[in-house]
């Protein structure tokens, strides 16, 4: 799903993942720009809450979300993780897939 900017469902991560998470905007900010920016721009809009935080109520990494392909109506349920340790055959799938970062 492709939201407006004031539309965006709200964010909350948790310092650790804030921390890695713009490490790994950084590292890919010459190879895949686009991406490196779509991460800092939520990074910055994010808001970041303690490490040891109940994000029951809140999709985070390592949450494991159900979501409907909007072309083929087909819905999955996968675990959101970083990049090293996506597997689709485990349905684990990396922060940034574009399917991670349009749902919402």
């Amino acid at each position: 799903m492709n939201y407006g900017q004031s539309e965006l469902p709200p964010i909350a991560i948790t310092t650790d993942d804030q921390r890695r998470l713009s490490a790994l905007a950084e590292l890919n900010a010459a190879r895949f720009p686009r991406v490196a920016h779509f991460l800092t721009r939520e990074l910055e809009r994010a808001n970041i809450v303690p490490d040891l935080s109940d994000l029951r109520s809140v999709v985070h990494m390592g949450s494991r979300v159900r979501y409907r392909d909007e072309a083929t109506g087909r819905v999955r349920e996968v675990t959101l993780v970083y990049p090293d340790e996506a597997d689709i055959s485990r349905n684990r799938i990396s922060v940034l897939a574009p399917v991670a970062r349009q749902s919402g």
